[in-house]
């Protein structure tokens, strides 16, 4: 609570601020008043932005002075952790828009609690917004998608799960999803393949249940054509498990060992026997989980010992200058370190309200052209049903020389 307090202390502070910039701090507290957004339209002729001459259609470029941003978030419901993260979203969400507001575009935020009956998102809100974010849940989604405007876009940013509404509801996806990590994990497998050669063997649990996404993973391997040897052991045989490792034909080339399973204990057992192979000189390297930077019990010297590579839908790269710029000025406006949630906040928002601001009311036709690297996650769509999917993901290496590369 003390938290929140200094938090909320601070943002009413940052109205202060030189920048070209309107939020509400506090869900549905705002004064109605008349929409004097000057709008500019133009009209592009259709040659120019389509392949085919056959359609008619034009694409207008409708540009609002003031950029209208709904944010929906349950800020009060759920345990105390839940609703401190989605305060932490909001916070990075004000310093997008502190940014933004300062290289010049005019925002008009209004923050609303999808948990709140009175200060939920009305249907006039819905309609005077030019970018949609939130609420959270499937249901909070579909509740809120009835009282849209059908030609609007609602935004999902933070639950995986609600991909899965994106084929029937105009709804974008922004958080990537653990498909197209894997997706992107088999095309990193295929280019080194196809650029470096080796060998490549499938760890995985004997007797285990791989999970859903680990049965993809096996599925796409099978499609790509990349032929691969296999070793299958339980955990409980790991201390016998070396051989299995050790009996393989030694190669001219790297063996690359793909590791398919989200159990930390084998994972961590996998990782340990690769490391050791690479410890008697063999030539080696390793694809794993994206679950493995959240792995405590892994040695993180076996990670860069044996090349680990992985994929991820967000990862900071705490050397980059914008980062550090990030992280200096959260923790002067709210006292308190960032997290996940908190930069998420931040690329969301800064996203989708600088893609209206390029493309105006009519974004979302032109977000599968409107790709952009953010603090913590990237942003590449694919239309997919009615909306859209985020397909972005970023590769992780575990150099040799202990560093951390992240492209």
């Amino acid at each position: 609570m003390k938290r929140h307090i200094i938090i909320t202390l601070i943002l009413l502070g940052l109205a202060c601020l030189d920048a070209s910039a309107q939020w509400y701090l506090f869900p549905n507290r705002r004064k109605s008043r008349k929409d004097t957004s000057a709008v500019t339209t133009v009209i592009i002729p259709e040659e120019s932005i389509q392949d085919s001459a056959e359609v008619a259609d034009q694409f207008v470029l409708d540009i609002p002075s003031t950029i209208r941003v709904c944010l929906s978030m349950p800020f009060s419901s759920g345990s105390t952790a839940q609703q401190s993260n989605f305060m932490d979203f909001y916070s990075g969400a004000l310093l997008a828009v502190r940014s933004l507001g300062n290289s010049g575009l005019e925002i008009n935020l209004g923050v609303f609690d999808s948990s709140s009956g009175a200060g939920k998102v009305r249907e006039s809100d819905l309609q005077e917004s030019d970018v949609i974010i939130g609420p959270v849940s499937s249901a909070d989604i579909l509740s809120t998608l009835g009282a849209c405007p059908e030609e609007k876009f609602i935004v999902s940013p933070l639950d995986q799960r609600t991909a899965a509404l994106v084929q029937e509801h105009n709804i974008i996806q922004a958080a990537s999803t653990s498909e197209a990590q894997v997706d992107e994990l088999v095309a990193w497998i295929m280019e080194d393949r196809d650029a470096n050669g080796g060998t490549f063997t499938v760890v995985k649990e004997k007797g285990a249940d791989p999970g859903e996404n680990n049965r993809y993973l096996l599925e796409k391997l099978k499609e790509s054509g990349v032929v691969c040897d296999t070793i299958s052991y339980g955990i409980l045989e790991g201390m016998k498990a070396l051989s299995s490792f050790q009996s393989l034909p030694e190669t001219a080339l790297c063996r690359r060992f793909i590791i398919v399973s989200d159990n930390e204990a084998f994972v961590g057992d996998a990782v340990r026997n690769i490391a050791m192979l690479k410890f008697m000189g063999r030539n080696v390297s390793a694809y794993g989980p994206s679950k493995i930077k959240s792995y405590e019990s892994l040695e993180q010297e076996d990670l860069h010992k044996i090349d680990m590579k992985i994929t991820a839908s967000y990862n900071v790269d705490y050397s980059s200058a914008e980062v550090k710029n990030f992280i200096l000025t959260y923790r002067s406006l709210f006292q308190a370190e960032p997290n996940a949630y908190a930069f998420s906040g931040y690329d969301v928002v800064y996203y989708f309200v600088k893609i209206c601001s390029e493309y105006g009311r009519n974004w979302p036709e032109k977000i599968g052209e409107f790709q952009w690297k953010g603090l913590q996650e990237d942003f590449r769509f694919e239309a997919s049903g009615c909306g859209s999917i985020n397909k972005a993901t970023r590769r992780i290496t575990y150099n040799s020389d202990y560093s951390i590369s992240v492209h």
